[in-house]
């Protein structure tokens, strides 16, 4: 092993074992910003204003088995809507697709469908 390879196996171990330990709040940073160097542009801008320089954690807040998806893909003629969630009764994903055209307003066919959708599977 040369001695990149041994670096990279230390470091590996060592991302591994932190996020398996760690707990993090909301107000916790993760091991990659305590790293930062001073002369980053955050941490300037730290010095006048804090807000702007507060760490972004990239935790996902929203459940999977309690949320909707949406997909949409452009086809010939219009665009395809696919809406989905998680049924934890079937234990399966429930999964219907629409078809808005390109003679209708696309936001208005989208808005009718995910409140038609929400009604229909509450």
């Amino acid at each position: 092993m040369n001695w990149f390879d041994r670096w990279f196996l230390k470091q590996s171990i060592k991302a591994w074992e932190n996020s398996k330990s760690a707990e993090y709040d909301e107000y916790s940073t993760s091991p990659v910003d305590t790293n930062k160097r001073r002369g980053t542009r955050a941490n300037r801008l730290s010095k006048y204003n804090p807000s702007a320089a507060a760490p972004v954690d990239d935790v996902d807040v929203i459940e999977d088995d309690r949320s909707y998806t949406i997909k949409m893909q452009p086809a010939n003629g219009g665009t395809i809507l696919q809406v989905a969630h998680y049924d934890k009764n079937s234990e399966m994903w429930i999964r219907e697709t629409y078809i808005v055209s390109n003679d209708e307003d696309l936001g208005t066919e989208i808005s009718s469908i995910l409140v038609q959708y929400k009604l229909k599977h509450v």
